[in-house]
């Protein structure tokens, strides 16, 4: 028997055909689940030049290969440096779908939604992350802080002790452990791993104040009080941890506050060809960036390279005629090169364009007390302490000089000032008591040093405290 088919179950069957090729189409490219979201159209309007460029040449390697997973997840991370999340978090779920065994693309999504505050979603992401490589200890801590805002403390509790185990002195793993422990009322055992943490760490800001309010909750109201006036002076530093991957996302950031920032790191570190590289790209994607040229005659200063700070001074003069900055900036190049009169002169030039440059002020003092002369740099270090009473350099100086003329009790004043909360503070104390015990009889010293001890706690400064207290004359 022979069966023929009309014409409209022919169509029929055809369009079946038809639409099974397509979905089976669409799962190969994404694996297994939804089909790939469509590419996201992006705004980079905003952006500098260089960024706008490093965005198109991502974008139009990722047009020529849409369904390779690494390219979609360069092209993400490009997005995620420059904090266009919308459309990172399309790419992350392409790359993700692409790769469903790696884990970068849901780590970064997890990240990019703990930067964007959906700790729901990042604790999620992280999971996910977990399940494919368990042991993942960046991604065991901030899931375990995802888990700790949001109040979920059993669960972030346990997260942080899984942690703890092949990582027993994470600083932010056992800060986040004790932040669990003292929400919960368990304050002692809370105490003991903080005061692990301060003595080891004592710029950790958030761990003074947990470690405060833990010491008020069991009465003990002074100690409370040194803690919480030593988070004042460090209210938000935290201990980086390492994380390669998110390290390699930000340094895809080249916007010119991004390259000044790491050149920041790379001067404090003493890497001063590296700080200028990367001021040079920055001042190169915005010639109008005044503190990127201030920066940049600093750099050359210390490499000796004299016409590049020729260069950038004009530029910066160029921008900022009447820039105290610039004036005190030029200054320190000509008095790390020994022109102590051009320094000079540069110096009381910023003070003309700003009679509060205090730092113009520290540096005339120094100057003169090079010069031997005293008077002019009391005079100098003593404008200079009455309109930035916060910094210890001045005070510091204050007291060296004082101690030169064995004027003992200004000196005793003065370097007491020198205990303000402040990043260079530490440094200055360490010259304050090698140089003052070693000139003073004991009784002299223990007398200074009780009243340090007791102004070190007042206003928080108990990194100092061990070196006051170990200290001998």
């Amino acid at each position: 028997m022979t069966f023929t088919l009309s014409r409209r179950a022919i169509a029929v069957r055809i369009l079946l055909l038809l639409l099974g090729l397509a979905l089976l189409n669409a799962c190969g490219r994404s694996g297994p689940g939804a089909p790939l979201p469509p590419p996201p159209t992006v705004n980079a309007a905003p952006l500098t030049p260089g960024p706008r460029t490093q965005l198109a040449t991502s974008r139009a390697a990722f047009d020529a290969h849409p369904t390779d997973a690494a390219v979609n997840l360069t092209y993400a991370k490009t997005l995620l440096a420059y904090e266009l999340f919308e459309a990172a978090d399309v790419m992350l779920q392409r790359a993700a779908a692409l790769a469903p065994d790696d884990v970068d693309a849901p780590y970064l999504l997890g990240w990019m939604h703990t930067v964007t505050g959906n700790a729901t979603q990042a604790v999620d992401e992280f999971a996910r992350v977990l399940d494919k490589q368990p042991g993942h200890p960046q991604a065991m801590l901030r899931r375990a802080d995802a888990l700790r805002r949001l109040a979920q403390m059993p669960a972030a509790e346990q997260q942080y002790r899984a942690l703890l185990k092949t990582y027993p002195d994470q600083p932010n793993a056992v800060f986040g452990l004790a932040s669990v422990l003292e929400a919960r009322g368990e304050h002692q055992e809370a105490i003991a791993l903080l005061e692990r943490l301060v003595e080891a760490l004592p710029n950790f800001g958030p761990a003074q104040f947990t470690l405060a309010r833990a010491y008020r909750a069991v009465g003990e109201e002074q100690r409370a009080q040194e803690h919480l006036a030593a988070y004042e002076v460090n209210r938000n530093w935290e201990p980086p941890f390492e994380d390669a991957l998110v390290d390699a996302v930000k340094e895809l950031n080249r916007n010119h506050l991004a390259l000044f920032a790491r050149s920041v790191k790379a001067s404090n570190a003493g890497n001063w060809k590296q700080a200028a590289a990367l001021l040079e790209e920055a001042t190169s994607e915005d010639p109008s960036f005044l503190v990127g040229h201030l920066n940049l005659i600093t750099c050359y200063a210390h490499l000796g390279e004299h016409d590049k700070v020729e260069k950038h001074y004009q530029q910066a003069l160029a921008l900022s005629p009447a820039s105290a900055e610039l004036q005190n900036t030029q200054g320190l190049y000509f008095k790390i090169n020994g022109k102590r009169e051009q320094a000079r002169a540069h110096f009381q030039k910023a003070i003309e364009f700003d009679p509060e440059h205090y730092t113009s002020y520290e540096n005339l003092g120094l100057l003169d007390y090079e010069a031997g002369d005293f008077e002019a740099a009391l005079a100098n270090y003593g404008k200079a302490s009455t309109i930035a009473p916060q910094s210890p350099r001045s005070w510091l100086m204050l007291g060296t000089i004082y101690l030169k003329q064995g004027e003992q009790a200004a000196a005793e004043r003065a370097f007491l000032e020198v205990l303000r909360p402040g990043p260079e503070a530490n440094a200055a104390l360490v010259s304050v008591t090698q140089a003052y015990a070693a000139r003073h009889a004991e009784a002299a010293w223990t007398s200074f040093r009780t009243q340090a001890i007791e102004r070190a706690r007042r206003v928080g400064m108990l990194t100092v405290l061990p070196l006051l207290m170990k200290t001998t004359p």
